[in-house]
């Protein structure tokens, strides 16, 4: 299991006609998520380790669900589109008077299989000091936006709001001993139109031996 911190680097051109498009009168400061509030839960059903060399070099891969909840500083809101209009504008500014929200998150999780190479500097350890890189494929089999304010109480709307539905990653792990640190950056931005925004997660990665099966070639 992996326990983090989601978060994203937006290179959005707010001028732009496509962002415009997608969210009429958008600016910078719409997006911007409360520091350390949006977090990021991995749950790795299934994990493998192949030796390559000598148990220095290994092979790693696995499968597990990726769960990503971006938390709002603005009262934005995001509409569930329908097939008959095409390229409508998906997200706008709440500014009704007097509505207060307590909570506001976009919601997004995936089906993730990670794939990469670990270098392990101690192989004979009991704790071993590691470093793995490589690349993430993640599916999205959902996403949803959920706010809580002041009039209409809780709210949740489903939708794909043209997210990209393949999330293609850098990933890197590092184990020092018995703390093992994570993180992961998205190659392309995680909206298929309009919006630049590309999601990035760190954290710590909990992973008990008796948990995580083995295999170890010849």
């Amino acid at each position: 299991m992996d326990i983090g911190v989601s978060n994203y680097v937006d290179n959005t051109n707010y001028t732009s006609v496509d962002a415009q498009n997608y969210a009429p009168e958008a600016n910078d400061e719409w997006l911007e998520l409360k520091p350390f509030k949006s977090r990021n839960v991995n749950i790795w059903l299934v994990t493998q380790q192949f030796n390559l060399i000598n148990h220095y070099v290994n092979f790693q891969y696995g499968l597990g669900i990726e769960l990503n909840n971006y938390h709002y500083n603005q009262p934005i809101r995001y509409e569930a589109q329908t097939p008959a209009v095409e390229n409508a504008p998906v997200i706008y500014l709440d500014e009704t008077l007097n509505r207060t929200y307590k909570k506001n998150k976009l919601a997004a999780d995936y089906i993730t299989a990670p794939v990469m190479l670990n270098f392990n500097l101690t192989p004979y350890r009991l704790y071993p000091f590691e470093i793995s890189a490589g690349i993430s494929a993640g599916y999205l089999y959902s996403a949803r936006n959920k706010f809580v304010n002041s009039d209409d109480g809780k709210i949740k709307t489903r939708g794909d709001f043209d997210m990209r539905p393949w999330k293609l990653s850098y990933i890197a792990e590092v184990n020092l001993g018995v703390i093992r640190l994570y993180g992961s950056y998205a190659f392309k931005g995680m909206y298929l139109r309009g919006l630049d925004i590309r999601p990035y997660n760190f954290g710590i990665r909990i992973k008990p031996v008796e948990i995580f099966g083995k295999v170890e070639t010849p």
